[in-house]
């Protein structure tokens, strides 16, 4: 096994689902993966790991449930409000 994959072989490792230029917006997002030479994007078999887990669990954005301004329905980058501001017009 090579030592360093490229966002194509990750894509293909991934399945159908997902496409190379998926994976590398996904990488860029979360910050896994490793800069070769002239910036090239590739990724090591940890870096490939840290990836699946990221997708598997995504990070939910931080919100201090002790703060007066705690909303537990406010819309997050997985479940955004669709339509107008109010949820319920």
């Amino acid at each position: 096994m090579p030592v360093f994959m490229m966002p194509a072989e990750v894509a293909e490792r991934l399945g159908a689902m997902y496409t190379e230029s998926s994976v590398r917006r996904i990488a860029r997002q979360y910050q896994c993966f490793t800069r070769g030479p002239r910036k090239m994007m590739m990724f090591t078999e940890d870096d490939y790991q840290q990836l699946v887990d990221t997708i598997k669990n995504p990070p939910r954005p931080h919100q201090d449930p002790d703060a007066e301004d705690y909303d537990p329905f406010a819309p997050t980058p997985r479940m955004p409000w669709l339509g107008s501001d109010d949820p319920f017009a």
